[in-house]
Order: C-alpha cells, then sequence, then structure tokens
C-alpha cells in the first residue's frame, strides 16, 4: 500500500517563512544591541580612564600646595602642567558633550577633535 503526501497548504508555508524571517530579523537586532552596548561600555572606559590623568594631577598638586611645599608654589613648570591638564580636561568634556548631542539628534557645535 502506498502512502500518499499531501502538500503543505500554501498559506501555512507562507506562516512558516514568516515566522523564520521575523527570527532572524530578530536575532540581527539582538546583535546590533550588543555590539552598540559594547561600543558604549568602550567609550565610558576611555573617557573615564582620560577624566582621572588631570584629575590626579590636580589633586596632586593642589595636595602639595595645601602642605606648603615650597618648590611648588614658585615652579612654572607645575603652573603649566596644571594648566596643560586643565585644557585637556576642558576638550575631552567639550567632545563627550558634543558626541551626546549627536546622540540626541542636535547639533555638534563646539566639536573639537
Amino acid at each position: 500500500m502506498k502512502s500518499q503526501t499531501t502538500p503543505l497548504p500554501l498559506p501555512l508555508v507562507a506562516i512558516w517563512a514568516l515566522l523564520l524571517l521575523v527570527a532572524l530579523a530578530f536575532g540581527w537586532l539582538m546583535r546590533q544591541t550588543l555590539n552598540l552596548s559594547e561600543r558604549r561600555a568602550a567609550f565610558v572606559s576611555a573617557v573615564t580612564h582620560e577624566l582621572r590623568t588631570p584629575l590626579t594631577t590636580f589633586r596632586l598638586y593642589t595636595e602639595m600646595l595645601s602642605e606648603g611645599w615650597p618648590r611648588i608654589q614658585n615652579n612654572n613648570r607645575s603652573i603649566s602642567n596644571t594648566l596643560r591638564e586643565a585644557n585637556r580636561l576642558t576638550h575631552l568634556v567639550e567632545n563627550v558633550l558634543a558626541y551626546a548631542r549627536l546622540e540626541h539628534g542636535g547639533r555638534p557645535f563646539g566639536m573639537k577633535c
């Protein structure tokens, strides 16, 4: 006795194809979300690292001045280091703010490279 196989109805095939397409789209969306999350984490890590350097310099010179180190009080090199780190910190904060404005659809005025 031969068994007859009936072809699947077209609507059932279309539904399965649609479900497969939805699953693939969901997988792609999740992959993109994870990539964005990883990039943001790397960005935050880099910004945090860059903020710590000038803040450490400010803390060092402030502590030395508060303790009355005579070599620091009249040292132009210390002052120029502090000024350089202040400029670096300002530049970094301006870039982060410009990036945030870009992400929220704003204009990137004042952005520096």
